[in-house]
């Protein structure tokens, strides 16, 4: 019976918490990813890998929580190493966050205030209250330290409250985000640029791959976590967009010529911000 309790406790728990990163990753993208992360990233990237490593041994030394910033990025550059494997699809950067480091997230006032104006403040409260609740519980399970009844009730009635208050949430719990490879990212944008610099003119199906390197590159959160100067793929990705409507246009072959030689010099900076590996 103890087996069967846990067992359930842990399907319950792992929805809640998929729910939550998705919910996370839904507000980033719906409000802009800079705006969001420049919050609890900004100038921690000028720190190196090293001094973060050493700040978290410090606070773990010294029983601190260490910064939520710091946790991130060494996360962040320790999945990206990973990526010698040859995996073609990543988690999102936020499911390498703790279920207190999510929580911190939701806390933060900036934050707050974003999930606020898709779910309500009295719904926000309820859902710090039930995650906080729940915090020991979810470590007591992913532990297999048995719980008791009482405590099986708890998180059935905080599953049926978080699920009441978020919209989306049989969708969340089905559908985990994963974020394109950043090796993989940068090697299709880089592969589009080499074919738009060489080829005369593109064929259609060429400005549509061209198209979806750059939405995925300026989309990719691996590259808006990291800091690149996104705004660069924004302002190519809408060129191309100009570049296939010029492609239909009858006799647009000189308006092209003088399309590639305008943007050569972005195409160039592009090449050089994004390298690959």
């Amino acid at each position: 019976m103890a087996y069967d309790r846990n067992a359930k406790a842990y399907i319950i728990l792992s929805k809640i918490e998929i729910v939550i990163r998705e919910l996370l990753i839904k507000e980033i993208l719906e409000k802009g990813v800079h705006e969001w992360s420049t919050n609890f990233l900004g100038k921690i990237h000028l720190n190196s890998l090293k001094e973060i490593g050493e700040r978290i041994y410090k606070n773990s030394i010294e029983n601190l929580n260490p910064n939520i910033e710091d946790v991130y990025i060494q996360k962040i550059n320790r999945e990206l190493k990973n990526e010698a494997s040859g995996k073609k699809k990543l988690s999102h950067p936020f499911y390498y966050l703790t279920w207190n480091e999510l929580l911190s997230l939701i806390e933060n006032k900036q934050n707050q205030k974003l999930i606020e104006d898709s779910i309500g403040k009295i719904n926000l409260r309820i859902l710090k209250e039930n995650l906080a609740r729940l915090g020991l519980l979810r470590n007591d399970v992913a532990h297999s330290r048995f719980i008791s009844e009482e405590e099986m009730l708890l998180i059935e009635g905080a599953s049926k409250e978080i699920s009441a208050i978020i919209p989306d949430f049989k969708h969340f719990a089905d559908h985990q985000m994963k974020e394109e490879s950043l090796d993989n990212v940068l090697q299709n944008l880089h592969l589009s640029i080499e074919m738009i610099e060489s080829h005369p003119i593109l064929q259609a199906n060429e400005i549509d791959q061209a198209l979806v390197a750059f939405f995925k590159a300026k989309n990719s959160f691996w590259l808006n976590s990291l800091n690149y100067e996104v705004e660069l793929l924004e302002k190519m990705f809408e060129k191309m967009k100009d570049y296939k409507i010029l492609r239909n246009k009858p006799g647009g072959l000189l308006m092209l010529q003088k399309w590639k030689k305008q943007n050569s010099d972005l195409l160039h900076e592009i090449k050089q911000k994004f390298k690959n590996g």
